[in-house]
């Protein structure tokens, strides 16, 4: 089946079993159940955003391609534009820094794409998801010194002076995107009302949180357990740095 043929999600899920070796095989090495593998091909369930990186990862393909068809069905091939129009398999399209999966180099290198997605230190919203360049990082020090795979990684820019001294205008922030949970003082980039924002996390009793800028200038913010609802974490910040 040619790969700009696929036009549903379960055809591009038998190309991808395809490349690795075959559907047992895809499963195992995406970790997926054999039963709840064949549910996703039979069109019965749907694999959440973690299963879904998990096949893309094991097949090498783009994580976008398999969601959604579109851009380069090679997780490998470059790509111009991060495409975030098409909601894949029923679900509300991701934000952009979450649809371009990293090439590995030959030489052990995971080359991130930079996106053009603002994550004002100060606020502002998402706009021109395009990818502006790429960096370079080594797939060996993301694993053992970050503990976490390439895959789940997005790399953006901050702006805005909210989280001075620790987080500048035109820092390079990584992104964890499989944080699942909120880390106490952590920094995070956060959707709060549809504006993307940075800032540390403090966790209160009762299962609020205070969201703080580093920048004394900005007063902490502080949201009770039922109103926490509204703060959406899109990756915890684990590292940064700074141009010259």
């Amino acid at each position: 089946m040619n790969a700009k043929a696929a036009q549903n999600f379960r055809d591009r899920l038998k190309i991808a079993a395809g490349r690795a070796g075959g559907v047992d095989e895809l499963a195992k090495a995406a970790g997926i159940p054999r039963r709840t593998f064949g549910n996703y091909l039979s069109g019965r369930n749907e694999p959440k955003r973690p299963q879904l990186l998990a096949i893309a990862r094991a097949s090498g393909v783009s994580v976008s391609w398999l969601a959604s068809g579109d851009g380069p069905m090679s997780a490998a091939e470059p790509t111009a534009e991060i495409r975030h129009d098409s909601p894949g398999m029923g679900e509300a399209a991701a934000p952009p820094s979450f649809l371009a999966a990293p090439a590995l180099s030959s030489e052990g290198f995971a080359l991130l794409p930079r996106h053009d997605v603002r994550a004002p230190a100060g606020g502002g919203v998402l706009r021109s998801p395009q990818v502006v360049d790429v960096l370079a990082f080594r797939a060996d020090w993301i694993r053992h010194t970050l503990g976490l795979d390439p895959g789940d990684l997005a790399l953006i820019a901050a702006t805005g002076d909210s989280m001075r001294p620790t987080i500048k205008h035109g820092d390079l922030l990584l992104l964890d995107l499989t944080a699942g949970h909120v880390r106490d003082d952590a920094i995070y980039a956060l959707d709060v009302g549809g504006a993307l924002l940075v800032r540390r996390i403090q966790v209160l009793a009762g299962g609020g949180m205070r969201v703080i800028s580093d920048n004394p200038a900005y007063p902490p913010e502080e949201f009770a357990a039922h109103d926490a609802g509204h703060l959406r974490i899109l990756g915890r910040v684990v590292w940064h740095g700074a141009p010259i």
